[in-house]
């Protein structure tokens, strides 16, 4: 795939021919950190061609160039395991590019185009995610025709650890976390979809088997143990692992449960205790959580707008019939499945 761009600056999927331009970068780690990733993502392509029925894994690698000047790359990831969602990570710049005055309008744009126009993804839904302070990502998001579905608060730890014992908890509610398995994944994704809007469902298109398709085991479900059978009242999905970071969204039951005060504190704590650095994601619509978040040391670190563009357009169906037909047009449109009933008539036979 190459497609012409403004500016000088053209698009391709990332092949093997571009390794030799990479060393243009002058950036050892970074030249050997996208060959691995490049080779791991061909080896899930092969898998895929092989078994049509495995989870889509594969990604696409873009790269953009000026002349045999790498200047940046971008990585589309299934956001599904059906692969009828994708979602657009951020880019990532190779090489300054002020001295050459590309901005970074110049860039992005020529990515989204390559994104839309390829052929695996026209018939795809796209998701972005971008700070409220990248003006230029969501302004180009909104002119390629990406829509804004969900804020999120992004909430960092930056006070002390909260003094609950675990005894002390124990006495307030008792309850269990559990680690996501066959069992549970269901109630952990029905807790997921009260954050979204059916639009954004719709567009997402996840299962609860995405929920078990991460090779981290970070997804957590919080039960009350004295009611066996009773729903789930929060849990945690993960959104994002890097080298020194975590990021895990917290969800909860659409209607507030005091028990929370009590158990989300200890649990954040504990989890937070494994990890480098945790970022913890809430609906920013969800207030109660951001202000029990805040009351044990954690501050809203930015917002995050999700973005989509869905191939789903509304249809307007010719059944549907117009307030201001008269009703012999009504009469008129319709088709009869055989041939008309003869009259009744008073004549003699």
């Amino acid at each position: 795939m190459k497609i012409p761009n403004s500016n000088h600056i053209k698009v391709e999927e990332l092949r093997i021919k571009h390794f030799s331009m990479l060393h243009n970068i002058k950036n050892i780690k970074l030249q050997n950190k996208l060959q691995s990733k490049f080779i791991s993502n061909l080896a899930l392509q092969t898998q895929e061609n092989l078994f049509k029925f495995i989870p889509k894994k594969s990604s696409l690698m873009l790269i953009a160039l000026r002349g045999n000047l790498p200047i940046a790359f971008l990585e589309v990831k299934p956001y599904n395991i059906q692969g009828t969602c994708f979602i657009i990570q951020p880019i990532k710049i190779l090489t300054s590019s002020d001295k050459d005055n590309i901005s970074m309008r110049d860039i992005i744009q020529p990515f989204f185009e390559s994104i839309i126009s390829e052929g695996n993804l026209k018939a795809k839904s796209l998701i972005i995610r971008s700070t409220y302070q990248n003006k230029e990502i969501l302004r180009l998001s909104r002119e390629n025709g990406f829509q804004k579905l969900k804020a999120i608060n992004i909430m960092k730890y930056q006070g002390k650890l909260e003094a609950f014992t675990q005894d002390k908890i124990s006495s307030e509610v008792n309850y269990e976390w559990q680690k996501i398995n066959k069992e549970n994944a269901i109630s952990l994704f029905r807790l997921e979809q009260t954050s979204e809007s059916s639009h954004l469902r719709q567009i997402l298109d996840r299962q609860w088997k995405d929920l078990l398709n991460y090779e981290n085991d970070i997804n957590r479900i919080i039960r009350i143990k004295n009611f066996k059978y009773s729903n789930p009242i929060a849990g945690l999905v993960q959104r994002s692992v890097t080298e020194n970071c975590v990021s895990i969204e917290l969800v909860r039951d659409c209607s507030w449960d005091e028990r929370l005060f009590y158990i989300i504190p200890n649990l954040i704590n504990e989890f937070k205790k494994e990890q480098k650095e945790v970022l913890i994601e809430i609906n920013a619509e969800d207030d109660k959580m951001t202000i029990l978040m805040e009351r044990f040391g954690w501050v809203i670190h930015d917002v995050e707008i999700l973005l989509a563009r869905s191939i789903w357009r509304r249809r307007v169906s010719s059944r549907h019939i117009s307030a201001a037909s008269s009703i012999e047009d009504i009469i008129g449109n319709l088709n009869p499945q055989q041939p008309p009933l003869p009259s009744p008539s008073l004549r003699q036979r």
